[in-house]
């Protein structure tokens, strides 16, 4: 499952134009730059929130491995840039989404169905870091992308 934001900055019109006039290779850096900012907003709020279990196995020293698990990702398409935060651990969409898959004693054996196990944290740690920082991963883009364009010499 994957939950998007898609936002909007004040004055976006004028850093598209600025943008624009740029060099395809530094538009793209650019852009690469701003969504690294915006993501790490969220990586570091879903990092200090991520509940920490107990320890399970001699691998992990306190629990911890969701919160170790957390990892940014930011890609280029031809239609723009996406940034995706995602923790990797292999019961991270439990705790978010609180559902297991478990076998269903009605059917055939080997058939699957979800099962509702109650999230640790309502509306999900990673849902909430994305959700409720909105403001902030936006302040962060445009500030990512006007700091490059002064660098640039093209404010």
């Amino acid at each position: 499952m994957s939950d998007e934001v898609t936002f909007s900055v004040e004055g976006i019109e004028e850093i598209i134009k600025k943008l624009e006039a740029l060099p395809e290779d530094m538009r793209a850096r650019t852009g690469k730059r701003a969504m690294q900012a915006s993501t790490t907003v969220v990586a570091n709020v879903a990092t200090a929130s991520a509940p920490i279990g107990p320890k399970h196995s001699k691998r992990t020293k306190a629990g911890g491995l969701l919160k170790t698990s957390i990892k940014q990702v930011i890609k280029t398409r031809d239609n723009g840039i996406i940034g995706n935060v995602k923790a990797t651990a292999p019961h991270a969409h439990l705790v978010e989404y609180g559902f297991v898959w478990k076998p269903n004693r009605r059917q055939k054996h080997g058939d699957l169905t979800p099962r509702r196990v109650e999230p640790k944290v309502k509306g999900g740690w990673l849902r909430n870091a994305l959700y409720r920082n909105a403001d902030k991963i936006r302040a962060e883009f445009a500030k990512s992308v006007e700091d490059s364009l002064k660098k640039l010499g093209r404010e």
